[in-house]
């Protein structure tokens, strides 16, 4: 039986260690050590012209030096400054037509913008005042009312003694056939704020006889109209038949102002007309 031989080959030798055993002793630094003594001082130095100050407070200020001590009257809210608004008291305003139950002023394009950009920036009305009022409350709504829950017969006054002036402008179209262009934005017709009377005007009542809607958007510009001084324009200027339309609405403001006043204390909307051809 014949026998095989391996050959194996021999180790590499193993490597060098990176770190000795026994590391050499680092050689004596003549380099000088020095050792920093820390001091604490509990009490921060301070010039001498402060110790030799007495510990006194200072003097009181001089009768011509302002005190700023507080008084009753610096704790006092001051009140607010009243509005002055463009078109209330309408006493800058010409008179062109005065009668007993109606008075309408004329007013130029100026004074117009100017009332326009004031309507237009101040606050609007407390929501709580307008609402349900605003959204229509027709007595013989019973569906609505019950809706809104305002059933009570104070429901249904209009807020006119809230503080706010609101703005309506009237447009009043030239006769059939006569073009001119231009309609100022926002302007609505007479039909939409005034009710069809032969005699005296009064406002129209948009209000819906039935039916169940929460917003009624579309009846809130005549509601409006009894919080509101009212600008009548006409592309003919002030002809008798724009004063006859501003006459109407001076009395329908006039009703509402008797109607539903406090004692006479209520706030006056005017009917202006506004002067010149557009």
């Amino acid at each position: 039986m014949a026998t095989t031989m391996l050959s194996i080959p021999p180790l590499p030798p193993s490597p060098r260690p990176l770190h000795p055993i026994n590391p050499p002793t680092p050689p004596a630094t003549t380099t000088p050590v020095f050792k920093f003594t820390a001091t604490i001082s509990t009490r921060p130095a301070t010039p001498a012209s402060i110790h030799s100050a007495p510990d006194t407070p200072p003097d009181s200020p001089s009768d011509d030096t302002q005190s700023i001590e507080s008084t009753d009257s610096s704790l006092t809210v001051p009140s607010e400054t009243p509005v002055a608004y463009v078109l209330h008291p309408p006493d800058q305003f010409e008179v062109i037509r005065h009668r007993d139950k109606a008075t309408i002023y004329s007013i130029s394009a100026a004074a117009v913008a100017q009332a326009y950009r004031q309507t237009q920036t101040q606050p609007m009305p407390p929501a709580g005042e307008l609402f349900p009022w605003l959204h229509g409350l027709n007595p013989r709504n019973s569906g609505q009312l019950a809706f809104f829950n305002a059933q009570c017969s104070a429901a249904r006054i209009p807020p006119i003694n809230i503080g706010y002036r609101g703005l309506i402008i009237v447009h009043v179209p030239a006769p059939f056939g006569c073009y001119r262009p231009g309609r100022l934005v926002g302007a609505v017709n007479h039909p939409e704020i005034l009710g069809r009377a032969q005699r005296d005007g009064h406002f129209l009542d948009p209000d819906p006889p039935k039916g169940i809607c929460l917003r009624n958007f579309h009846i809130q510009v005549a509601k409006m109209a009894l919080l509101s001084d009212v600008v009548v324009y006409s592309p003919r200027g002030q002809t008798k038949e724009v004063l006859d339309v501003a006459e109407k609405i001076a009395q329908a403001q006039r009703f509402v102002r008797m109607k539903y006043s406090t004692c006479g204390t209520g706030p006056i909307f005017n009917t202006f007309v506004v002067a010149g051809i557009f």
